[in-house]
């Protein structure tokens, strides 16, 4: 599902009669500055804020009218500033025709201030990408080694261990050691690794080391892409 506003431009012009751009075009002027140079810079990142804050507000009351209608949603990048939101869901498929009277209802709500257009039905690998990778065991050891990290780890507790070497091992801290940016740069790889093979916080993994049997790490991330097929805006 994706919402966006159908013309940016009367949504600019409203972000720009904000009382809080009206004060800093006001304190500006003030200042004997005009608004020019520094000035509209400063104005452009405060009306950016106020953009920010009501796309941020629309994508929360249209996730919470379309959320409880999947059984899971993934949020993707934004292409434009026009775009307010760009989510795939996960349906049950006879709660699909629900999901479509919901983003109905969201368009007489908004009034044609706000577009929507639904892409799909899609197939379910395309909500996520399942990716298996098999790691040396030997590399993995290595790495465990050069963060000192033992038995089962964790996310967390891969950070924390990485804190707590590159405090001890950064170059900046250790002046005149002409091995320190390589011990630095073994401990940022050997966290890289642990970290893809036991699943970043969020991700579901199998085989983490220091698990009886372990193997190859199973990450389930979110599509890249939604795709381009079966497009129809909510009112054709």
């Amino acid at each position: 599902v994706v919402a966006l506003w159908p013309d940016l431009g009367p949504v600019l012009a409203e972000m720009g009669r904000d009382p809080r751009v009206s004060r800093l075009r006001d304190a500006i002027r003030a200042r004997g500055a005009g608004v020019d140079g520094a000035g509209r810079i400063e104005l452009g990142k405060a009306v950016r804020d106020c953009l920010e804050e009501k796309r941020s507000r629309l994508c929360g009351e249209i996730l919470l009218s379309l959320g409880p209608r999947s059984l899971d949603h993934r949020l993707h990048p934004l292409m434009d500033d026009s775009m307010i939101v760009n989510a795939a869901f996960l349906l049950e498929k006879s709660r699909a025709l629900e999901l479509d009277q919901a983003v109905e209802a969201l368009d007489e709500r908004f009034g044609g201030q706000v577009l929507f257009r639904v892409v799909g039905p899609l197939p379910g690998y395309s909500f996520c990408t399942l990716e298996i990778k098999a790691t040396e065991n030997e590399s993995v050891e290595r790495a465990r080694e050069t963060l000192g990290v033992r038995g089962e780890i964790s996310p967390a507790s891969l950070r924390d261990a990485f804190r707590g070497q590159t405090r001890a091992h950064h170059p900046d801290r250790n002046p005149g050691d002409p091995g320190a940016e390589g011990r630095f740069e073994s401990i940022r790889k050997a966290y890289a690794l642990l970290l893809e093979v036991c699943g970043r916080e969020g991700e579901r993994e199998e085989g983490c080391p220091g698990r009886p049997g372990g193997g190859p790490s199973i990450v389930v991330r979110p599509m890249e892409a939604m795709g381009s097929q079966g497009v129809r805006d909510a009112r054709a």
